[in-house]
C-alpha cells in the first residue's frame, strides 16, 4: 500500500510540472518551409504565454520592419518577394513574464524553378539512328533529373525497374547533360518519355512529357525484277512493302503512266497483287510497285517480257529474184527489243512454208527466188522470248531478169577522212544477173564543174573516193551494172571540210629555235673572223687549210711599198694610181699573155 501511495504522489508531481512548463514553453512557428523566388510568405510564432518575442536568422536578430507583433504571445515575420538569399535558419525567442525563456526554429528553403526552357516535346528518329532526347531542366539552387517511361523509372545501369522487377534496357544511357541517348533506334523505342526535374533535397518537382516517334523509310520487295510469260497465259506480280508509318501501295504501268487499281477485268489488283489474264503483246513492259508514306517514297520495277505482236501495214515489193518487205510501223515489241524477223514464203497454199531469219538491222528481203513466179510471203518479229504472230500473207509475182536495182547506201556510216570519202554500199537486187561493177561519177557543186567518172569492183563493201578538194561541196551518183544494163543512180551530196591547219609540236618549236640560234652563232663567228681574226671559222681556216686572212697588220707594217695595195691586193705606193691605170691600158691594148703587175713592171714615180 505504501508503495502504491508513493507511486501516485510521484505521478501527480510530474503531471503538475508538465502543466507548469507547458504554459511557458509551448512555442511553434507556423508557415511553409519551401518558398518560391518572388513569393511573399509569412512566418507566425506562437509563444503560448505572454512575453518578449524576437526573431533571428542564422543567429542574427531581425530588427527591420518585417517583424510584427500580433499580441503579447504572438509575433509574425514577413518575407516579401523572396530571394535566394532569404533561405536559412529562422528562430523565434521568447522571454516569458514568468521569467522562463524558450525558443523554436525552422529551416526556410527558397528555390527557383524547376523549368525546361526550350526542350522539344516531340522528336522523330529513323530506324537505326542514334537518337538523343534532351531535357533542358534548370533550377536553383540545383536540380536532379530522372527519366520515366510508361510510369516506370529508368535506372541507367542497363535496366529499368518497374513494380519490383528489373527490365533490360541496355541500349539507353544518360549523357552528362542529362539527355537520354537511345542507340540504334527501333520501333520498340517509340512512345512517351517523362523528364522529371526535382529541386535538390526538396520535394519540389516538375515533369515534362516528350513524345518519341519512330520512322522507317518505305521499302519495296518484289518476287523478281523480270517476269517472262507466253502469250495467252496468265501471270501475277506480288509486292510487299515495309515502313513506319506503314505505306500505301500502288501498281503503275510505266508505259502508259496509269495507276492500276481496278478490282475487276483482264488486268486487275487483288490484295495488292497485280493479275494479268490472257497476256497479249501490249502487256509487255515495265510495271512499278510504289510505296508512299509520310516517311518518304520507294518503288521497284518489274519487267514483263512476252513475244512480239503481229506486224501491221506490211507491204511486199517484187524484184527479179527477190521479195522485199516494208513496215510502215514497227510491231509491238512485247517488252523487250525485237532482235530479228522470220521471213516465210511458199509457191501455193498446199506447200510447206520455207523460211529465213534476218537480223532486225538488215533489209527484210527474201532472195534467190525464181523470176516470173508467184509466191505467198509473210513475216513475224522475234525477241528474246520467242517468235511473235505472223503478219497477213501476201501474194506477189517476181519480175524477169533485167538490169539491177539501184544500190543502197548506208549514209549514217559515211566517213570523211581528210579529203577522202568512204561510204558502205549494199546491192539488194542484182536483176538475177551477177553484177559487173559499180559505176560512179562525181563533181563539185558549182557552175561549170565537169563530171569525173570511175568504176569500183562489184565485191567492194564500200565506195571510196580520194583527192577531193578541201572545203568543196560534191554531188555523187552511184549505179550498179550487170550484163543487162545499168541501174538508176542513187544520189549523194556531201561536203569536204576545210583543211586543218598543221599544228606545230613542241619538238618543232624547239627545232626552229635551235636553227635560229645556230644561224646567229655562225653570223657572230664570221664577223669575229673577218674583223678581229678570231672565232671558230678563223681556227678552222688556219689549222685545216693553212691560210690566213689579211688584216690591219699588213697595212700598218707594210712590205717596202709604203703600205699601198697593188692590183692583186699587194702593197703599192700611195701615189701610183695613174701608173696602175697605165699598166692596165697596156695590157688591154697589147693583149699580153702574161699579167703585168707592179712587181714585174718597175715604174718610176714620174711615169
Amino acid at each position: 500500500m505504501m508503495d502504491q501511495s508513493a507511486l501516485m504522489l510521484r505521478r501527480t508531481a510530474l503531471l503538475l510540472l508538465a502543466l507548469m512548463s507547458g504554459t511557458d514553453a509551448a512555442m511553434s512557428i507556423i508557415g511553409k518551409s519551401d518558398i518560391a523566388v518572388g513569393e511573399n510568405q509569412m512566418l507566425l510564432c506562437k509563444a503560448g504565454a505572454d512575453g518578449d518575442i524576437i526573431w533571428r536568422k542564422d543567429g542574427t536578430e531581425i530588427t527591420d520592419n518585417r517583424v510584427y507583433f500580433v499580441d503579447e504571445s504572438t509575433s509574425k515575420l514577413e518575407i516579401r518577394q523572396a530571394k535566394l538569399e532569404d533561405a536559412g535558419h529562422y528562430s523565434c525567442h521568447c522571454d516569458f513574464d514568468t521569467g522562463n525563456r524558450d525558443q523554436t526554429s525552422t529551416q526556410i528553403y527558397v528555390y527557383e524553378g524547376p523549368s525546361f526552357g526550350t526542350t522539344e516535346v516531340s522528336l522523330e528518329f529513323w530506324k537505326g539512328q542514334d537518337g538523343v532526347v534532351a531535357c533542358l531542366a534548370s533550377g536553383k539552387p540545383s536540380v536532379d533529373v530522372s527519366w520515366l517511361r510508361d510510369q516506370k523509372k529508368i535506372v541507367f545501369n542497363g535496366r529499368t525497374r518497374a513494380q519490383g522487377r528489373w527490365l533490360r534496357c541496355e541500349h539507353v544511357r544518360l549523357l552528362q547533360d542529362n539527355s537520354l541517348n537511345i542507340m540504334n533506334v527501333s520501333k520498340d523505342d517509340a512512345g512517351k518519355y517523362v523528364c522529371q526535374a526535382t529541386i535538390h533535397g526538396r520535394p519540389i518537382q516538375k515533369m515534362l512529357e516528350i513524345s518519341v516517334v519512330y520512322k522507317e523509310a518505305p521499302n519495296v520487295y518484289v518476287r523478281a525484277e523480270k517476269e517472262v510469260v507466253l502469250l495467252g497465259h496468265n501471270m501475277s506480280l506480288s509486292c510487299n512493302v515495309s515502313g513506319d508509318p506503314y505505306p500505301q501501295r500502288y501498281w503503275i504501268n510505266k508505259q502508259s503512266g496509269k495507276i492500276l487499281n481496278s478490282t475487276s477485268g483482264r488486268v486487275h489488283v487483288e490484295d495488292f497483287v497485280l493479275i494479268i489474264e490472257e497476256v497479249v503483246p501490249t502487256d509487255g513492259g515495265l510495271y512499278s510497285c510504289m510505296a508512299v508514306s509520310t516517311s518518304g517514297n520507294a518503288s521497284k520495277d518489274v519487267a514483263v517480257h512476252t513475244q512480239p505482236g503481229p506486224s501491221q501495214d506490211v507491204s511486199v515489193s517484187p524484184e527479179a529474184t527477190s521479195l522485199v518487205f516494208s513496215l510502215k510501223t514497227p510491231p509491238v515489241s512485247g517488252g523487250t527489243p525485237i532482235t530479228s524477223f522470220t521471213l516465210q514464203w511458199r509457191l501455193d497454199s498446199d506447200e510447206r512454208w520455207k523460211e529465213t531469219v534476218v537480223p532486225a538491222s538488215d533489209p527484210l528481203a527474201i532472195t534467190s527466188l525464181l523470176p516470173y513466179t508467184s509466191y505467198i510471203a509473210r513475216l513475224a518479229a522475234m525477241n528474246t522470248v520467242g517468235r511473235g504472230q505472223f503478219s497477213d500473207a501476201h501474194s506477189v509475182r517476181t519480175q524477169g531478169i533485167r538490169e539491177p536495182d539501184r544500190p543502197v547506201l548506208s549514209s549514217d556510216k559515211k566517213k570523211i577522212d581528210g579529203n577522202s570519202l568512204s561510204i558502205p554500199v549494199v546491192q539488194l537486187d542484182n536483176g538475177s544477173s551477177p553484177l559487173l561493177h559499180f559505176s560512179i561519177r562525181y563533181r563539185q557543186e558549182k557552175l561549170g564543174a565537169t563530171w569525173k567518172e570511175e568504176t569500183r569492183s562489184a565485191s567492194d563493201a564500200s565506195i571510196t573516193v580520194s583527192d577531193l578538194l578541201f572545203g568543196a561541196d560534191y554531188h555523187m551518183e552511184i549505179m550498179a551494172v550487170n550484163a543487162h544494163g545499168t541501174s538508176s543512180p542513187i544520189n549523194l551530196r556531201f561536203s569536204v571540210p576545210q583543211q586543218a591547219a598543221a599544228n606545230i609540236t613542241k619538238g618543232g618549236v624547239v627545232a626552229i629555235v635551235m636553227v635560229i640560234f645556230l644561224v646567229l652563232l655562225i653570223a657572230v663567228d664570221a664577223t669575229c673572223c673577218y674583223t678581229n681574226h678570231c672565232g671558230l671559222l678563223m681556227f678552222i681556216n688556219e689549222r685545216v687549210f693553212g691560210r690566213k686572212f689579211p688584216g690591219p697588220k699588213t697595212m700598218e707594217e707594210g712590205d717596202g711599198t709604203n703600205g699601198d695595195l697593188n692590183l692583186k691586193g699587194l702593197d703599192t705606193p700611195r701615189d701610183s694610181v695613174n701608173q696602175q691605170l697605165g699598166v692596165q691600158k697596156q695590157t688591154m691594148e697589147g693583149r699580153l699573155n702574161s699579167e703585168v703587175t707592179c712587181d714585174k713592171a718597175p715604174l718610176t714615180k714620174n711615169e
